[in-house]
């Protein structure tokens, strides 16, 4: 089993990992970001 070839999958993994985390980081931030609080959405249900 060659040592550098598993060290070098296990850093891909961790940076895959990673990038992935980050990303949904932003999108929860972003989704966050756009959804209207639920009053707001409750005040206009009520008053269309």
């Amino acid at each position: 089993m060659d040592v550098t070839n598993i060290t070098l999958k296990n850093a891909m993994n961790i940076t895959i990992t990673n990038n992935y985390l980050n990303a949904s980081q932003k999108r929860l931030k972003s989704a966050r970001l756009t959804r209207p609080p639920r009053a707001s959405l409750l005040f206009k249900a009520r008053h269309d």
